[in-house]
């Protein structure tokens, strides 16, 4: 796990995420409420 945002942001950047998180929020932030939502969906 990354701990650091500047590790994330590095993570992201390499993993290829093209999309950017609302302004406003941190991509860690976004990334756990797009795993929240993802979680909750697959849950039923």
């Amino acid at each position: 796990m990354v701990r650091a945002d500047p590790e994330l942001d590095q993570a992201a950047r390499a993993l290829g995420m093209e999309v950017s998180p609302p302004e406003g929020e941190t991509l860690r932030q976004w990334l756990n409420g797009v795993a929240s939502l993802i979680h909750r969906h697959a849950q039923g």
